[in-house]
């Protein structure tokens, strides 16, 4: 998770759309496309106000008891923590995307380019395809496991970051039962 290369930054944008923007984690983050961020007004120093992602993306929801959006889905910039602030690592996804991979129609998540992610200083651009005809798309079983592989890299067991995750959000649960 971080800037330093196409899987970390690509893992901290699926985050962003996760977290940030309230999209369930597969479906919903593979259908986003680039026209589907909208970009507040830029500041002086060049980053936008806030970035909000349209609700076609959720408009699929049959608007069920549960289904509904639990978050607004706006991201607004951390000047205080510029280096993990939302909005500048989408706009830093955006900047290692090819000009066809920006296309207002193009799918938003592309797959990594693996000589960059080998090598990220030597290109830039870091993702693959052509933006036509879903090129490059990242795969919703692909996109689910970035943050599970992020997690394994960092040396957590994820079984053990479920279960937490788990009683975090249950009142159910004994705390001791989760430790």
């Amino acid at each position: 998770i971080g800037r330093g290369g196409p899987k970390p930054l690509v893992t901290s944008v699926y985050l962003v759309a996760v977290l940030g923007w309230g999209c369930r984690a597969g479906a919903e983050c593979h259908m986003i496309e680039n026209r589907d961020l909208l970009y507040g007004p830029r500041r002086k120093n060049g980053v936008p106000e806030w970035i909000r992602l349209s609700e076609r993306i959720t408009k699929t929801r049959q608007g069920n008891a549960g289904e509904e959006r639990e978050v607004e889905p706006v991201i607004y910039p951390d000047d205080e923590y510029p280096e993990t602030c939302s909005v500048r690592s989408v706009l830093e996804y955006q900047r290692h995307k090819t000009p066809e991979q920006l296309n207002l129609g193009a799918p938003f998540f592309l797959n990594t380019y693996q000589p960059a992610v080998l090598n990220s200083n030597q290109y830039l651009y870091w993702y693959v395809g052509t933006g036509e005809n879903n090129s490059g798309i990242m795969g919703i079983h692909m996109l689910e496991s970035l943050l599970t592989a992020a997690l394994k890299l960092a040396g957590v067991n994820c079984k053990t970051c479920i279960m937490q995750v788990f009683c975090c959000q249950s009142e159910k649960v004994n705390d001791a039962e989760c430790h």
